[in-house]
């Protein structure tokens, strides 16, 4: 019997804890929107923590790793031995992400929910693999409901882990080879697109590879037949990835816990319309950190009107845009908490 947890209501944002937070902005010694998306984003934690005085720590960080298909259509720059190899990187410390959750002082994890091949026990990571990869979705679907629901589960799971921890940030990340093709076809998928208006430069690929992508992720939505109507982990089988499930299963997840959520780049940004999709409220548990190189990434922020705080134009993955926006994430609250207030001074900006 298929446990439908996912369809279960989220969290509600405290407005109480809102108001005090912007009467609180309203009072320190600077002028009113001075610091402009600073004081947004701390007042927006201050509702998603219930209360007055927000703080990000202590964050904890999750990558899932999984393949797609996808790449024996020879679209993509990797191939599936990378993936097993970044594990292995991950796992001795040396990965982007695994250096920026030491400097952030976050808790860091990676899960293995579909890499394809075989991997030996390593330290730090948690062996969950639903499969070992997706199907190609070009002509078939990419992953059955059963292990779509799977996929989403261990997300859950490992939030659920986080919170028991005493969390008060959750972050997803993300590697496998083919995962921004995947994020592309959801993008065009989701968002009546064309294929190469996901696909275009920006990705890093050489013409002969990004044509060949355009080509097949067009063919894979004339193959799937999706429309406005079509449900949103329906779409997610038929294009998605292993990886990209348990991050939408985490982010509906935190909604439910009341528990705020960092989401990091396009695969994490395609992750996150779906849960949009699947239950509306667990937008207002979202922060988004930044906006990548990738083509697909721009018009999934828009369909969510987010409004990321960086933009560096990376597009590594891994939960390393996010991971570097922690700091600013962390100023804004240290601002809001310790800034001193207009009473504190003899001078009155207003005068």
């Amino acid at each position: 019997m298929t446990d439908y947890w996912f369809e279960q209501a989220s969290k509600s944002l405290k407005q109480i804890f809102r108001q005090q937070a912007e009467a609180r902005q309203a009072c320190l010694a600077k002028p009113l929107g001075s610091l402009g998306e600073l004081e947004k984003v701390a007042v927006l934690l201050a509702a998603m923590q219930s209360t007055a005085r927000p703080a990000i720590d202590p964050v904890h960080i999750t990558v899932f790793a999984a393949d797609h298909g996808v790449i024996d259509e020879g679209i993509s720059s990797s191939h599936e031995k990378l993936t097993r190899e970044r594990i292995r990187i991950f796992s001795r410390g040396g990965a982007a992400i695994s250096i920026l959750a030491r400097t952030q002082g976050a808790r860091f994890e990676l899960v293995n929910v579909g890499a394809r091949g075989q991997l030996e026990p390593m330290q730090g990571v948690l062996n969950r693999v639903v499969r070992q990869g997706t199907a190609s979705f070009v002509d078939q679907v990419a992953m059955q409901e059963d292990e779509c629901f799977k996929a989403m589960a261990i997300g859950r799971d490992r939030v659920d882990a986080a919170w028991e921890s005493g969390c008060r940030l959750w972050l997803a990340g993300d590697i496998g080879s083919g995962a921004t093709s995947s994020a592309a076809a959801l993008t065009a998928a989701c968002l009546g697109l064309k294929a190469e208006q996901v696909c275009g430069a920006g990705s890093g690929l050489d013409e002969d590879v990004l044509a060949l992508k355009v080509a097949r992720v067009a063919e894979a939505l004339r193959y799937h037949q999706i429309t406005s109507a079509t449900p949103p982990l329906k779409v997610l089988q038929s294009l998605g990835g292993l990886e990209i499930a348990a991050q939408v299963g985490g982010f509906i997840r935190c909604a439910q816990l009341g528990l705020p959520a960092m989401v990091d780049g396009v695969v994490g940004s395609a992750a996150a319309l779906l849960a949009v999709r699947t239950q509306p409220a667990v937008r207002q548990w979202l922060i988004f950190s930044h906006v990548s190189a990738e083509p697909a990434h721009e018009p999934l922020l828009a369909a969510m009107a987010a409004r990321p705080l960086l933009n560096l134009n990376i597009r590594l993955g891994e939960g390393s845009g996010a991971a570097i926006a922690l700091g600013v994430l962390r100023q804004a609250c240290l601002l809001h908490n310790d800034m001193a207030t207009v009473e504190e001074m003899e001078w009155d900006w207003a005068e």
